[in-house]
């Protein structure tokens, strides 16, 4: 009798313990983007990047407006990861071109690279072409890593 009562006991830690950890779904994630807790926001942002959750583009591109750097690094970061054409260029350029910090411009940047579509590509270079005369190392190197891609992307176009 002790025994089938310790296994129950056991058992129902177990249950408990895995309802506890058990994996939100993306419209969870989606949810915790609106926390006010920005450790909460950013682990939502990096799950819903790592499985491109689609739907959450509208969201995370309101975060980039975060007043909080490591939120919009995150929400970028995603934004990029998802890949989908013209999602938030018009907002990525924007964050770019406005912050002071060059972890964001570098995430807004690589963001860029993936989500740019045809009409924000004459946008998007002339940042890029700004950036070439940056002060900033880590920012130059980009820049001219993304325009030898371009480059390379329109003569395979071409041949």
């Amino acid at each position: 009798m002790k025994l089938k009562s310790n296994l129950t006991i056991i058992l129902l830690h177990v249950l408990l313990a895995t309802a506890i950890y058990a994996e939100k779904s993306s419209d969870d994630y989606i949810a915790d983007l609106k926390s006010e807790d920005m450790n909460v926001q950013i682990t939502a942002a990096r799950k819903l990047g790592a499985g491109k959750v689609e739907k959450a583009l509208p969201d995370l591109t309101a975060l980039l407006g975060s007043p909080s750097v490591d939120v919009q690094v995150a929400a970028a970061t995603a934004i990029g990861a998802i890949g989908k054409k013209g999602a938030g260029s018009d907002e990525l350029l924007a964050l770019a071109a406005g912050t002071k910090s060059a972890l964001v411009k570098y995430a807004a940047y690589v963001a860029l690279a993936n989500t740019v579509d045809k009409e924000k590509t004459a946008a998007f270079q002339e940042a890029l072409g700004k950036e070439m005369a940056s002060n900033d190392a880590l920012l130059k190197d980009l820049a001219g890593k993304l325009k030898k891609e371009e480059k390379k992307a329109k003569e395979s176009d071409q041949g």
